[in-house]
């Protein structure tokens, strides 16, 4: 099956119907045991008890951070927003995701290159941290999509409220697994000024040269099942244009920009208002116009600096129904609008399930599906699995092959609980009946609505994760670093510049790491090759997972792909300009080389780690005495709990972080020193909110619902529950 990325779904297949979700309720047991709620109950108390206990630990990090800085609170920069180099260029950006560390991130990467934010996150998570940075010129919440079928469509109403509210003009999402598909949803039917439903918007273009016009015109209709169609058509003046002039899209693009990524272009109207981003169609039940909005519809002249170019890239889903014959206009004006860094809703579904993604590289872009007996092709073999009778199947005929190869089962949706299973084929088909059973009971069964992945399994190499933002599918920024299942530390990795003086590396840099993640460069290269072979045009933020063999023959296969921001980020510091230089990336003409985080102006870029202080507070669960203490207090009320009465079982221990025991996690340890992500000097406040504050509330938000539930992710600022986001 071949897959495209310009090909947009249907609102109806784009929007799936979503079950209702209690917060109460467990896979397997629509409504949780009193007693079990109370053991998950008790655990939350405990944990509570923790995360109060670390105050004057907090408060001591701080400090030291600034004596170490030699910087007094009281002395720290201006809140003020600093300038940008063009006032005019300043944007206003809608940022989602604000429980995350990676959004408090994003939001001082825009700020500290000029930008206002304005952050958002869903109800539940009123309480983020990350809303007391002064980056944030504003926070508001937003209806949570996954609530019911419905909320996805409020989900989406909620951002366009907030970003007409705060006057914003370009869209940034920091998105969840689930939430990739509504934000690429909203990108999509962003509208800067609205009409009545059934309006026309119309631009009209005057061309230097013939002084003809173009009109993109979209008319909104009814079909008969009452879902909203688009009919879009172009106007163009017969003599001006004539049928043999009609060129595809994406070619008259690269002819216009010179191969280069469409100049973003400044939409001024005759009454002066603010720059505007072009918004683009509709896929809302609602509204389905083509919106590209001024205060009137009169002609836009060459004066209005408005890029035809730029209009088709921005405007159009269809490339082939671009209107042609533009001219680029002047240089000067490509950054005065910026692109909204996200993908069509087609591009986050294909990237975002990876066994479509496996298809698509290997049937679209040609990438070769890896063969263990000849050691050929980059792709890792992959089987979706609908059910479990095609499990039970898959694995006979891996046993009937006598099949040295071992292929690992991943459910396609984003899974917390089974995530780290790594539950492989083949195996003794009661085994696998076995495991069938027991994630159906959890919840995640395999089904056709569900589907899971047997992918081939690599038992014997080093897993890295890699980060690239993308424009017109050319590399902007890359970062890769060192990765296992669930550790949350990153070091920029690879030798990205052979004038860096080998004494000033860190002895961790050994020249297999570095082939290995010179590799994932290669692959990442080729994989921005073939999509602009394809014409397909890219721009957003995507990371890989990917495992690298050992030996001399390095290879790197994909593991995943996932069309959002990895929280490895981070390794793009401010101290060195790097954070500034990423917003601008972000956010503005993104020309010049691919960014990656500079080894060498950092001063502890070679000594220090990316982390979060209470993920590395409460790993230590073996050394730590306050954590051995209150899972001894917890084991002895879990007892009582059992005698009473109040629990079936003991509960499971409070502190259920990842050790620091895989060889990767090691490294980093073992070579570096820890330094904080969330803290900045300039902005210490949301480092509190984010370990104190957001915690504290969302604890005690399980505290009350008795909802099961795992550990509390510090790095993604939610407790890790059941029928969780």
């Amino acid at each position: 099956m071949t897959s495209s990325l310009n090909n947009t779904p249907s609102v109806s297949e784009a929007l799936p119907a979503l079950p209702e979700i209690n917060a109460n309720d467990t896979p397997g047991n629509p409504t949780s045991t009193s007693t079990s709620a109370a053991s998950h109950r008790l655990r939350a108390a405990v944990h509570l008890l923790a995360v109060l206990a670390t105050t004057p630990l907090l408060l001591s990090y701080v400090l030291r951070q600034y004596l170490r800085c030699l910087r007094l609170p009281w002395k720290h920069a201006s809140s003020e927003n600093p300038a940008a180099e063009d006032a005019g260029l300043q944007r206003t950006v809608l940022v989602t995701g604000g429980k995350m560390a990676k959004s408090l991130y994003i939001a001082r990467a825009l700020w500290r290159a000029g930008h206002r934010v304005v952050l958002v996150e869903t109800d539940k998570y009123w309480c983020s941290g990350s809303r007391l940075s002064k980056a944030v010129s504003a926070f508001d919440t937003v209806a949570d999509p996954r609530v019911s079928a419905d909320s996805g469509d409020a989900y989406l109403a909620d951002l366009q409220r907030v970003f007409e509210e705060h006057g914003c003009d370009t869209f940034l999402p920091v998105s969840s697994p689930f939430s990739a598909h509504y934000d690429a949803m909203f990108l999509r039917s962003k509208q800067i000024k609205r009409f009545d439903e059934n309006s026309v918007a119309s631009i009209k273009m005057a061309n230097d040269k013939d002084e003809d016009y173009i009109t993109m015109v979209s008319v909104s209709s009814k079909d008969d099942d009452g879902t909203s169609s688009t009919s879009q058509r172009s106007e163009i003046d017969a003599s001006a244009l004539t049928s043999e002039e009609n060129v595809d899209a994406c070619e008259m693009v690269r002819e216009c920009s010179d191969g280069k990524a469409a100049a973003p272009t400044k939409v001024t109207s005759d009454k002066g208002e603010d720059d505007i981003t072009a918004a683009s169609v509709s896929s809302t039940d609602e509204d389905s116009t083509l919106h590209l909005s001024t205060d009137d519809e009169n002609a836009m002249t060459n004066e209005n600096h408005v890029d035809a170019c730029t209009m088709v890239n921005e405007c159009t889903d269809d490339y082939s129904t671009a209107p042609t014959k533009c001219k680029v206009s002047d240089s000067s004006n490509e950054a005065n609008l910026s692109r909204n860094m996200h993908f069509m809703p087609s591009v986050c579904d294909i990237m975002d399930d990876k066994h479509s993604f496996w298809e698509y590289c290997t049937d679209t872009l040609g990438f070769p599906s890896f063969n263990s007996k000849d050691s050929d092709g980059n792709m890792l073999p992959s089987h979706r699995l609908s059910s479990d009778a095609e499990v039970l199947a898959l694995n006979q005929t891996l046993r009937d092959a006598d099949a040295q190869d071992k292929y690992v089962l991943k459910n396609l949706g984003y899974d917390p609980l089974h995530r780290l299973d790594l539950f492989c084929l083949p195996a003794d088909q009661a085994t696998v009946k076995n495991y069938l059973e027991k994630i159906r009971e959890d919840g995640n069964g395999v089904s056709e609505q569900e589907p899971w992945q047997a992918q081939l399994f690599i038992e014997k190499g080093t897993e890295l994760s890699c980060f690239a933002v993308l424009r017109d599918s050319c590399l902007k920024l890359y970062t890769c670093a060192l990765s296992s299942a669930s550790q949350l530390r990153y070091v920029h990795t690879g030798r990205d510049s052979e004038d860096a003086p080998a004494d000033h590396r860190n002895a961790g840099h050994t020249p297999p790491i570095d082939e290995q993640a010179a590799a994932c460069r290669r692959w990442v290269d080729a994989f921005c090759a073939a999509l602009r072979a394809k014409g397909e045009r890219l721009d957003g933020q995507l990371c890989w997972d990917f495992m690298c063999t050992d030996g001399d023959a390095v290879r790197a296969f994909p593991l995943e792909c996932n069309p959002r921001i990895h929280s490895q980020c981070a390794v793009f510091g401010a101290a060195n300009g790097d954070q500034k230089r990423f917003g601008e990336v972000l956010v503005g003409s993104a020309r010049g080389e691919v960014l990656v985080p500079s080894m060498t102006t950092d001063a502890e870029a070679e000594t220090h780690f990316w982390g979060w202080w209470a993920n590395e507070f409460y790993s230590l669960q073996d050394t730590n005495h306050l954590l051995r203490m209150l899972e001894m207090v917890h084991s002895f009320l879990s007892s009582m709990f059992v005698l009473l009465g109040l629990s079936a079982k003991r509960a499971r221990p409070v502190f259920q972080y990842a050790k620091a025991y895989d060889e990767n996690a090691t490294w980093y340890t073992s070579n570096f020193s820890f330094r904080d992500s969330d803290f900045d000097a300039e902005d210490p406040l949301p480092f509190l909110g984010r370990n104190l504050m957001q915690p504290l509330v969302l604890l005690w938000g399980v505290l009350l619902s008795g909802n099961e539930w795992t550990k509390y992710d510090f790095c993604i600022g939610k407790v890790v529950e059941k029928n969780g986001d």
